[in-house]
């Protein structure tokens, strides 16, 4: 995913560009126990959480 002047704003799981849809499998599912906070995996999940929280994304 890209802002308007380009800039990699994140990356998505699943992309429908028809119809301007992202998808982001469960991170909870995905990840599960594994999840340590300061592991890669925690901040895909934290990158994932911000993605659904911009406004118009």
């Amino acid at each position: 995913m890209r802002s308007a002047d380009g800039t990699l704003l994140g990356r998505a799981d699943f992309a429908w560009e028809a119809g301007r849809l992202l998808g982001e499998f469960d991170g909870r599912v995905e990840y599960g126990r594994l999840l340590r906070p300061s592991s890669a995996l925690a901040d895909r999940v934290r990158r994932a959480l911000r993605l659904r929280r911009r406004p118009g994304a």
